[in-house]
């Protein structure tokens, strides 16, 4: 997954996008059921995360397949 990540709710759309280096890197979809996320970006292309911690200021995700993790902070605005 790309270092800066949204996860946002836009018209009753679940927005997913991400950016590396500043620029715009994928947009989709994303769904949570129990602790599996679930994004739906470039033309189809599925990723599953396991959510490993999610709290006010932090989100960790797990890889489904490669186990890889990924620990995100809250931006606040």
């Amino acid at each position: 997954m790309d270092p800066e990540i949204y996860f946002g709710i836009e018209e009753k759309k679940h927005i997913y996008s991400s950016w590396l280096h500043a620029r715009p890197a994928a947009t989709g979809t994303w769904s949570v059921e129990g602790n599996r996320l679930s994004i739906e970006c470039c033309s189809g292309f599925k990723s599953e995360w396991e959510i490993i911690r999610v709290d006010q200021r932090v989100l960790v995700l797990r890889h489904e397949i490669s186990r890889e993790t990924g620990e995100y902070s809250r931006i606040e605005e």
